[in-house]
């Protein structure tokens, strides 16, 4: 962190010039420094020795360091202690995720989900850190995030102009990620938005986009751009109802300064070693993403690798009406053919004509009931 370059013994020098009879503005300007920077200099330490001035910023240092180690108390044993025991991994993980998001930047191309049902303290830590950031934090629909029948008016994008996090909490049952719309505001993508009854105006996005519900809204492509951006952070454990505490967020908010200096070294570690989720959580965001890949289990259950391009893969057509069938059993999303051949395609899968039919295939993939073309 960058030290000042005026100690106590500088400031009591600078300040005794004045005293000497030397004016205000020519002592200013000597050192550098501005009108105000002098009175708050002289409103703090006039009238004081040198030693004198170092003890009171030993003693504010102090005071600092205990405000400090308080909030932390507070936040362990509080909630994060209640919810991850003594998982440390995960607490820093999610020390360095907001400290992360005070940076304004989306280097990181991530979107965290928060989830678990109620009484386990998600609501109050998240709630807790967006009143301690203030008007740089913002409270979006997580409609705004999810996939709908209809198109959102963009006055819900344009409301994130300028901020450094954004929190959407509750989802419902059944939801689905808007997961076009995912990929490019956490893509860093500029975003063309409007108010109400107002001209259009492009910003690049700044914000940390953090969602909490008790419900995992569900994916249609599990693709490599998904499973860079999501994480999930599970908060798995339910407070018995004998020890919560209904003035939490209020005794929290006497630290507030002290949990701003707890998510500033998250920052700094952020810098140092990136978000680096815990195992935990790595856990969690795979565990989600297997569940969601519909392609990946069907291709685990209905179709079988050939070691050898043999001429007797399955016919793409054919592999797709069984697609059909298997998604209309399981109640998942079949899409089109098309849809169909281009996520095998991504997923490494090599584009084929059969040597005697030429219908379409693709190398080293057949039906496991497919004996033969």
């Amino acid at each position: 962190m960058m030290r000042s370059r005026f100690n106590e013994e500088k400031i009591i020098s600078n300040l005794r010039e004045k005293e000497a009879g030397q004016k205000t503005a020519d002592v200013c300007r000597r050192h550098g420094i501005s009108d105000a920077t002098f009175y708050k200099w002289k409103a703090k330490y006039g009238g004081l020795e040198i030693s004198d001035a170092k003890r009171l910023k030993g003693l504010e240092d102090e005071n600092a360091r205990l405000k400090k180690l308080l909030a932390e108390a507070m936040l362990d044993n509080a909630m994060l202690k209640e919810t991850y025991g003594d998982d440390e991994e995960t607490i820093g993980f999610i020390q360095r995720l907001l400290g992360y998001a005070l940076t304004g930047t989306c280097e990181e191309h991530m979107l965290a989900f928060c989830y678990g049902t109620g009484g386990n303290g998600k609501g109050v830590l998240l709630n807790t850190v967006q009143r301690i950031f203030g008007s740089y934090a913002a409270t979006a629909a997580v409609e705004t995030f999810t996939s709908s029948t209809y198109e959102r008016h963009s006055t819900d994008q344009a409301m994130l102009r300028g901020r450094r996090l954004v929190l959407a909490q509750e989802t419902d049952d059944g939801q689905r990620w808007a997961e076009a719309k995912i990929k490019r505001i956490t893509g860093g993508d500029e975003i063309t938005a409007r108010y109400m009854r107002q001209d259009n105006f492009t910003y690049t996005p700044q914000f940390t986009l953090i969602i909490a519900g008790n419900h995992k809204p569900s994916l249609r492509n599990v693709d490599e751009a998904i499973k860079r951006r999501l994480i999930m952070i599970p908060f798995d454990h339910t407070v018995p109802a004998d020890r919560r505490d209904p003035k939490l967020a209020e005794a929290l908010e006497a630290e507030w300064s002290g949990i701003l200096a707890w998510i500033i070294e998250g920052c700094l570690e952020w810098q140092r070693i990136g978000l680096n989720p815990s195992a935990s959580i790595r856990g969690a965001t795979n565990d989600y993403l297997l569940e969601e890949d519909a392609l990946g289990r069907f291709l685990g259950e209905r179709c079988q690798p050939i070691e050898l391009f043999e001429g007797n893969e399955t016919p793409t057509r054919t592999i797709f009406g069984d697609w059909q069938e298997w998604c209309a059993t399981t109640g998942e999303h079949a899409g089109t053919e098309k849809s169909f051949s281009q996520k095998l395609a991504d997923r490494g899968y090599e584009r084929a004509k059969h040597p005697n039919t030429r219908t379409s295939m693709f190398r080293r993939l057949r039906l496991k009931t497919t004996q033969s073309t």
